[in-house]
Order: structure tokens, then sequence, then C-alpha cells
């Protein structure tokens, strides 16, 4: 009988060893998921930031080109 509890509790150690390993991969994998997707905010943020900023940049070259034609043709009316 000694024997048997004996085997009985290294198996619950066995256990709970393998689920606090378990537990312990599924935290690191949360936390690598975590920093991965606010990697990917970051850089899909910083890309339209980009691209917006180049679009204001066009769009303001633009009107101002439109408002010299503008002006080349009519003057100041």
């Amino acid at each position: 009988e000694a024997e048997a509890q004996n085997i009985v509790n290294n198996a619950k150690a066995q256990a709970d060893a393998i689920v606090l390993d378990g537990n312990n991969r599924a935290r690191e994998t949360c936390e690598k998921a975590d920093k991965w997707s606010a990697d990917i905010r970051n850089g899909a943020t910083e890309f339209v930031d980009g691209i917006m900023r180049k679009t204001d940049s066009v769009l303001s070259e633009s009107l101002t080109e439109v408002r010299k034609a503008h002006q080349s043709l009519f003057g100041n009316k």
C-alpha cells in the first residue's frame, strides 16, 4: 500500500509539473502574440501616417498648381 501511495504521489507530482509547464508555455505564447500584435499595429500606423503625409503634400502641391493656372488664365477676377 505504501508503494501504491508512492506511485500516486509521483504521478500527481508529474501531472503538476506538466500543468505548470503548460501554463508557462501558454503565458509565453500569449506574451509573444501580444508583442507581435503591437509591432504589427505600430508598423501599420507608421505606414498609414506616411501615406497620409505624402497625400497631403501632393494635394497641396496640386492645389498650388491649380491656383497658379487659374491666376495665369483669369488674373485677379
